[in-house]
């Protein structure tokens, strides 16, 4: 399990997406896409099977949260 800052799970894009309410949350979310977005370009990862339920959203700070790792269904 991935773990936030504060000890509590990670969770996923979708759910994160679902919590935004505010322009500060969208304005986050688009930060968060681009970073992703930037890595797997950085990385010349592609994927067809990339879906906002297996992307976690890592929380390492109270403000700061990062694309985590891919959730991985066994």
């Amino acid at each position: 399990m991935i773990a936030d800052f504060d000890g509590k799970p990670s969770i996923t894009l979708t759910e994160f997406a679902e919590q935004c309410r505010y322009e500060e949350d969208i304005a986050q979310l688009r930060q968060l896409l681009k970073q992703l977005k930037r890595y797997l370009q950085d990385n010349r990862i592609v994927t067809m099977s990339l879906k906002p339920q297996n992307i976690l959203c890592h929380r390492i700070s109270e403000s700061e949260v990062i694309p985590g790792r891919l959730r991985q269904h066994w």
